[in-house]
């Protein structure tokens, strides 16, 4: 009995310190986000991406500081054997994104816009000047976001989630 108690408060630990931290962390980013929609600047806009970022830490953090370790989590990974799985759980996300915008656009044909009027037309045409001033077009910039999502943008990804998976998976 006494050891459910001990599970409790140390729970209660973890939630409260994983919540309280990412509410305020959560206010900071919508705070520089918001700058960053005004202002079109593009720094700040990168600076709410990397805390949130950081944000996805707060969960392994919650784990530390309410005293519930690390122990007994899985953090070998295991490649022989499990080759397929691997690369199914690498490349089914992109495949399936791949599938339903492609079932989107052929029911919404007229919402598929390949040369950026759309951010225009929302109030965003700084990010479209500030991306020709870089020598990059509109079309070149989503063939370069599809394929950093398919190649190395998994494995920078997983390096991020390992705080919420310690948290929500690991410990919890």
């Amino acid at each position: 009995m006494t050891e459910g108690k001990g599970i409790n408060k140390t729970l209660f630990k973890y939630l409260g310190f994983t919540f309280g931290v990412a509410y305020v962390i959560q206010i900071l980013v919508w705070r520089v986000a918001e700058s960053a929609n005004a202002s079109g600047n593009l720094v700040l806009s990168s600076a709410a991406q990397l805390i949130m970022s950081a944000m996805m830490f707060v969960p392994l953090l919650g784990v530390l500081v309410s005293g519930a370790g690390l122990k007994g989590m899985g953090w070998k990974l295991k490649f022989k054997g499990n080759i397929p799985v691997l690369l199914f759980g690498w490349f089914m996300p992109a495949i399936l994104t791949a599938i339903g915008a492609a079932i989107y656009f052929l029911v919404f044909p007229a919402h598929l816009d390949l040369t950026g009027q759309y951010m225009v037309e929302i109030g965003q045409g700084a990010v479209l000047e500030q991306m020709e001033a870089a020598g990059m077009t509109y079309t070149t910039q989503i063939i370069i976001s599809s394929i950093s999502c398919i190649t190395y943008a998994p494995i920078i990804n997983a390096i991020v989630a390992v705080g919420e998976e310690a948290g929500w998976r690991g410990y919890m």
